[in-house]
């Protein structure tokens, strides 16, 4: 079954909106409703006029909790019970990534297929497969709870995606993911895993995740690479449950470990081509020192060179980042020189690489000036 991109459904994922101010005029020059017309469309409750810094304070003391949004009339008092003890098991034994997980099979083609790949769909953003599909490699997306054993048979690498709740919900995708982990010889495939994905993979290789108090959450996260000492990275992340670095089995190694609480964010087998991460890669909103990084080729080599060679690594790396400094300078360009100051401002109209500033400047002089963005 073939779908495209635009199949994908973009809907609201928040189950409802808090804010302390809230303005009815919306200004922005791409906007075309309020915020509060498209959440009545979206079918999501807002509220406003909270104190929210307040309710930050609450959160910071006692860790991520569950919340209601309550209606009261003028004149109904507040009620002196939030909710059942069995309305809050009944919300936290929510499956959520069966709910957000597709029922069946699903191929994305890549335009100039050179790979192909397996992807456990535990809630797949859709960028994830247009990072996949923009370097050749085609998706075959099946649902968590999939045998994808004889698909893998056939593809190139395996990977488990990102998606939200509890990691040991998902118990039929551990035992799949274990069984692929222990394939040997041929039937081994690369693994690769982001988010969820990272805590699915240690629990099917035998080490167990915490729940944290509040979890990382944000563009901003600072990453330490493992393979790379000194090495940080700015990253997005949305996750609530860590994997716990501890009790790792033999063989596994933490890879990437976040700067400011000292979390895991990803892992990395020591002589298997299996690595996971943490934070989301694919950059899509968010920085792009991860996704850097994977041009860089540095991906790769964490998913195939064991501990023993990461000073080769490490060079390697560092070859890939002067390599992006260079590339930078020359997509900057710089504006070439002119004689006159006719000629000096039409060519600072266009962005040129360095190596064809000379080449642009003869092209300039040899034809007639003309009308140019208002400039003669």
């Amino acid at each position: 079954m073939m779908l495209e991109h635009n199949a994908f459904s973009f809907y609201f994922h928040a189950a409802a909106v808090i804010c302390q101010d809230y303005s009815n005029h919306f200004s922005h020059w791409e906007a075309t409703q309020s915020l509060g017309r498209w959440l009545h469309d979206q079918n999501v409750p807002g509220v406003c006029g909270i104190d929210t810094r307040r309710l930050t304070k609450v959160l910071r003391e006692r860790g991520s909790m569950l919340g209601r949004l309550v209606k009261l009339g003028p004149n109904d008092a507040l009620p002196t019970s939030h909710g059942t003890d069995a309305e809050a098991t009944a919300l936290r034994a929510r499956h959520l990534v069966d709910e957000v997980s597709i029922t069946e099979p699903i191929t994305y083609k890549a335009p100039n297929e050179r790979l192909s790949v397996v992807a456990v769909d535990c809630g797949m953003k859709a960028n994830m497969v247009r990072e996949f599909n923009a370097r050749g490699v085609t998706v075959t997306a099946v649902p968590w709870d999939y045998d994808f054993a004889d698909l893998l048979d056939k593809s190139d690498g395996l990977f488990v995606s990102n998606g939200p709740g509890d990691p040991t919900q998902c118990q039929v995708t551990i035992d799949n993911l274990r069984a692929a982990l222990n394939r040997e010889g041929d039937a081994m495939r690369p693994m690769f895993g982001i988010c969820l994905g990272n805590q699915l993979t240690s629990l099917a290789c035998g080490a167990s995740t915490v729940k944290m108090p509040f979890g990382n959450r944000g563009q901003n996260q600072p990453v330490l690479d493992a393979l790379q000492p000194g090495a940080c990275m700015v990253t997005s992340q949305n996750h609530g449950y860590a994997v716990d670095p501890t009790n790792l089995p033999d063989g596994w190694q933490a890879l990437y470990t976040n700067a400011n609480d000292l979390t895991n964010e990803g892992l990395v087998h020591m002589n298997k081509p299996f690595f996971t991460a943490q934070f989301h890669p694919e950059a899509h909103g968010g920085p792009t020192d991860a996704a850097t990084r994977a041009r860089g080729g540095a991906w790769s080599r964490a998913a195939s060179t064991p501990p023993a060679a990461q000073s080769g690594a490490s060079r390697a790396c560092a070859r890939s980042r002067r390599s992006a400094r260079r590339n930078w300078r020359r997509r900057k360009g710089r504006r070439p020189r002119a004689r006159n100051r006719k000629l000096r401002s039409r060519t600072s109209l266009v962005a040129l690489p360095l190596w064809s500033a000379r080449r642009a400047r003869m092209r300039i002089r040899q034809s007639r000036p003309t009308r140019l963005h208002g400039i003669r």
